[in-house]
């Protein structure tokens, strides 16, 4: 839940913490739940699986929909850059010397 909160606070530092964090845990808990026989998984932990699961598809989306925001964001600085570049202006000469009849 702290991830995100993270996310919609848009603290990419707090949460690539948390993130940090929780791999480690997620590995233990994967290890934990390959010993253990399905037959003695109960509801209570089926329901707190379902509970991770939806925390983690919901911060893959966020995830997902900021950067697509920011490929469309980059995208957009592209072709203004390129525009800029080929927008060219006449210079106004003036004249180096000048001449100067008495």
């Amino acid at each position: 839940m702290q991830e995100l909160d993270a996310l919609k606070q848009k603290d990419l530092s707090k949460l690539n913490k948390l993130v940090t964090e929780s791999v480690p845990i997620q590995m233990a808990l994967d290890q934990g739940l390959s010993e253990i026989d399905p037959a003695h998984i109960n509801n209570n932990d089926i329901k707190i699986m379902k509970e991770i699961q939806n925390v983690q598809e919901t911060i893959i989306k966020e995830v997902q929909t900021g950067a697509f925001l920011l490929k469309k964001r980059i995208q957009k600085l592209r072709q203004t850059k390129t525009s800029l570049r080929g927008y060219k202006q006449q210079r106004v000469t003036t004249p180096r010397f000048l001449n100067k009849t008495s």
